[in-house]
């Protein structure tokens, strides 16, 4: 559920990686939302080294799991 690609900022390599250890804070949105719970769960890594380039950038965002268990979506920035 938490494995995702992004870009490096530097070089633009597409990086796969599972962001599951950078979970800083997981919130239920919506606990009636029909099909069980909708929840947000932010990342935050602001150490993450291109393995291409070897440049430090920062990696943030969510990624949703609705209903519980099941991946829904995901938003992620990269920032130099």
């Amino acid at each position: 559920m938490f494995t995702h690609t992004v870009n490096c900022p530097y070089c633009n390599q597409v990086i796969t990686h599972n962001w599951a250890e950078y979970i800083t804070d997981s919130d239920i949105i919506d606990p009636d939302y029909g099909m069980g719970l909708e929840t947000e769960h932010t990342i935050e890594c602001n150490d993450f080294e291109c393995p291409n380039c070897k440049k430090i950038f920062r990696v943030c965002g969510s990624v949703f799991e609705y209903p519980e268990g099941v991946y829904n979506d995901h938003e992620l920035h990269t920032k130099n």
